[in-house]
């Protein structure tokens, strides 16, 4: 509802995505195109459908650890119906990108063409980086994450690697723990710097 509420007025939209179903992607395609004024920022990963917003967007931008992974679009297709719709998809996003992006550049980065990607026959992952989405033209901007930010991120990602190892009755030395320079409590989602 927020971007119906932003109509006429520039829209922010966030992605963190590992994608998901087509008809869901194709709707957010076509809000962000009725809409026309969205601002896209990929924050980490933008797989499958969500690798694809971009090309919708007005502008966009990505960090230097953002991930995308390209592959045509795919769907259990039960009826003549649904092919069609699906065919339709793939050659509207096929359309968008040769609009939007660089092929010679895509070819280079992935090793195969835009038409090839979209192949029919064929469904294969092509991983490129938040670089080189931008190198292609499929982001307008690069953002690069401060040491202090990729800290944080860093210290995340050792918490949760800590959590799976520490049984659930915890002794009472970790009820309360600190991972560079970040405290985290047990039973709170907070964190506070110290």
């Amino acid at each position: 509802s927020d971007i119906n509420d932003s109509m006429g007025k520039p829209c922010a939209m966030r992605v963190c995505s590992p994608g998901g179903s087509v008809r869901a992607g194709w709707g957010i395609f076509a809000k962000m195109k009725e809409h026309g004024n969205v601002n896209l920022k990929v924050d980490g990963a933008a797989d499958s459908m969500a690798s694809f917003l971009p090309m919708y967007a007005k502008t966009s931008e990505c960090l230097n650890v953002s991930k995308f992974v390209f592959h045509r679009a795919d769907m259990l297709v039960e009826n003549d119906a649904d092919q069609k719709f699906l065919d339709s998809v793939n050659e509207d996003l096929k359309t968008q990108m040769k609009a939007r992006i660089n092929p010679e550049r895509w070819k280079a980065i992935t090793g195969i063409s835009i038409d090839e990607l979209f192949d029919p026959n064929t469904r294969t992952d092509y991983p490129i980086t938040g670089k080189q989405a931008v190198e292609i033209g499929l982001c307008d901007r690069l953002q690069m994450l401060t040491p202090s930010v990729s800290e944080e991120i860093e210290a995340l990602k050792e918490m949760n690697r800590v959590r799976k190892v520490i049984p659930k009755s915890r002794p009472a030395e970790l009820k309360n723990f600190k991972i560079r320079g970040i405290r985290f409590s047990q039973g709170r989602r907070n964190r506070r710097r110290v």
